[in-house]
């Protein structure tokens, strides 16, 4: 959990503020393609991940996060009850998760999925298959705004020996 993410207001939060800081310092030495930022992290790199994509819309171009979890505790709600950030935008994302993590349990990294599922405007009902027996795939959301949860069988709190192919794979079809 990122104990971070427990600020109501984005702008007190030094976390996202790293994260931006890191993107404006190369932007100065190298061309940066804004537009094609992608975010991945773990555990609560990856809660980062998703609290960047909820409060920065338009900061990334996709997301994958790792044994990670849903932004939580904003000011505001969806109709259903899920939080909400000021002005957030669909996003594709991807949630890789273990079966036996005991750190951050697996329901967080479902969550996640089905969090941006929702917001992405997906059929949370279905789910199909990918090119990785591990991940599937929401039906029905809108074209470009995919999301994708992995359940890693066996795997603790660690990262999948694939996830970084599974990441790079659903990152080029964004």
């Amino acid at each position: 959990m990122c104990i971070r993410d427990r600020h109501k207001d984005a702008d007190e939060n030094p976390d996202i503020h790293f994260v931006e800081g890191i993107a404006n310092e190369l932007a100065k030495k190298l061309p940066i393609d804004r537009s094609r930022i992608f975010g991945t992290g773990y555990s609560s790199g990856g809660f980062l991940i998703n609290l960047m994509a909820c409060e920065r819309p338009g900061f990334f171009r996709a997301i994958a996060s790792n044994a990670g979890g849903a932004p939580y505790q904003r000011a505001e709600k969806f109709p259903n009850g899920f939080t909400k950030c000021k002005g957030q935008l669909p996003i594709p994302m991807m949630a890789l998760h273990g079966t036996q993590d005991y750190g951050v349990g697996i329901d967080s990294g479902a969550f996640s999925a089905q969090y941006w599922a929702y917001v992405n405007g997906c059929d949370t009902s279905e789910m199909e298959t990918t090119a990785y027996d591990e991940c599937h795939a929401y039906r029905k959301c809108p074209k470009d705004k995919a999301v994708l949860f992995c359940r890693v069988e066996g795997l603790g709190h660690w990262v999948w020996d694939r996830a970084a192919e599974a990441t790079w794979t659903f990152f080029l079809k964004t």
